[in-house]
């Protein structure tokens, strides 16, 4: 499938960042200030030849952020193509308004300053901060809700880009969707590009630098790269 006249933009977590490469990865604890150029989105711009690349993910990032930076991108044009590799599901975001939100994930329970995000840890009020998080995951989140509502966002990120003549591919680690698999198949919408992939043998096969919880390294991103050009584009 011809695409070297369009151009790539995606969206995603820090898996398309590529937090942890030797280009985004500083002072052995820092996210980059931009988002990897030996990530798999320019790995795969330039075996597909396309125009340009515009990676508009960033690490940490819901599901709910990532649809909304996908409805917010204001540079789409004929020739825009967009990839999202979705994140996890456990992700919670809260919106107060345009631009505050509330995002917190499960291992950020615990008071511990290497499981929390430095605006959370340098926050005084940082004890009832976890102290809410820790009622959301205890009393709220349920597995089969945020499979429900991801897929929602997946689905509605497709015809919303499909409303602005958009093609659109979607990336879903299969992990994420073993719960109720079968009643989940109805949410797609006729048309979408959506893959499932085996996250240990697709993708993550080696360690980036940021150890011991470590991100993909530069031969995960290599073959991800590989492998979303077989999926959609051979």
């Amino acid at each position: 499938m011809g695409v070297s006249n369009y151009h790539l933009i995606t969206f995603g977590c820090s898996h398309t960042f590529g937090h942890g490469l030797p280009d985004c990865w500083f002072d052995g604890n820092k996210v980059g200030r931009t988002p990897s150029q030996l990530a798999w989105p320019n790995l795969l711009q330039n075996k597909l030849s396309m125009r340009s690349i515009d990676n508009k993910s960033w690490p940490g990032n819901s599901n709910k952020q990532i649809l909304k930076s996908i409805i917010d991108y204001s540079n789409y044009n004929k020739n825009s193509l967009v990839i999202i590799l979705w994140s996890n599901f456990n992700r919670k975001t809260i919106y107060k308004n345009q631009k505050e939100c509330f995002s917190m994930m499960p291992h950020h329970t615990t008071l511990s300053k290497k499981d929390l995000p430095a605006k959370i840890w340098n926050d005084p009020d940082r004890k009832n901060i976890v102290r809410k998080i820790r009622s959301y995951y205890g009393e709220y989140h349920e597995d089969f809700d945020a499979i429900f509502d991801t897929l929602v966002y997946v689905n509605y990120a497709h015809a919303f880009l499909k409303s602005k003549s958009i093609r659109s591919y979607h990336l879903i680690a299969e992990h994420e969707l073993d719960f109720e698999r079968e009643y989940f198949k109805k949410f797609n919408i006729t048309g979408i590009n959506l893959k499932e992939f085996v996250w240990q043998t697709d993708y993550k096969i080696d360690d980036a630098l940021d150890t011991p919880v470590a991100h993909p390294g530069l031969k995960s991103h290599k073959l991800f790269a590989e492998n979303i050009e077989k999926w959609f584009f051979k």
